[in-house]
């Protein structure tokens, strides 16, 4: 009912706005040397690993070109097409990787988690690192259609917990001088 939903608004939704505010205002600190220096070893990583795809491919070609993928695995090597996309091209998302009974399969799929973590997290973060050694996110409170916080610019709630690089990329996420972070998940409820 409209009674029921003017009190939501005005019992919750409204007095959240300046806590938002502050929150939006306050941000949160990031260790800036620590994701320069992870930074730099996804690098040597990437660097590495690209060298091991050229070889397993017998043939120098652009890991991060789609084309020149295809032809290296599909025909170059003739590994079978397990799927293909929409417009009928072989598929090289990371379901066909797993599948390919050859290390080049592994060796990409490697690769391309690193250059995710490298492009989305490292590289997209560093920029927006302010002066003052924190990053300001936006936080949403009608975006989501289940009624839950969301943020971005950037987005910092999608940062994976399960993976080793998930965690690793958290650690970048420092407490204030005399703060400490304190986790709350009261599951589902906001």
């Amino acid at each position: 009912s409209d009674r029921e939903e003017g009190e939501l608004f005005e019992e919750f939704e409204l007095p959240l706005i300046p806590v938002l505010a502050r929150m939006e205002h306050a941000g949160i600190a990031v260790d800036r040397a620590y994701l320069e220096s992870m930074g730099a070893d996804l690098r040597e990583k990437l660097t590495a690993l690209d060298a091991r795809i050229q070889e397993l491919a017998g043939e120098q070609f652009n890991v991060n070109s789609t084309d020149q993928l295809r032809y290296v695995l599909f025909e170059k090597l003739a590994l079978p097409v397990i799927k293909k996309t929409s417009t009928g091209k072989p598929s090289t998302d990371a379901s066909v990787l797993k599948k390919l009974d050859h290390p080049v399969g592994e060796a990409l799929l490697e690769y391309r988690e690193y250059e995710k973590l490298r492009g989305n997290y490292v590289g997209g973060y560093l920029p927006l690192v302010d002066p003052d050694g924190r990053i300001r996110t936006r936080f949403n409170q009608m975006a989501a259609t289940t009624g839950r916080l969301s943020s971005d610019r950037p987005n910092l709630q999608n940062i994976p917990i399960r993976s080793e690089s998930g965690r690793t990329i958290r650690r970048a996420f420092v407490a204030g001088e005399g703060a400490e972070f304190l986790v709350a998940d009261y599951s589902q409820i906001e």
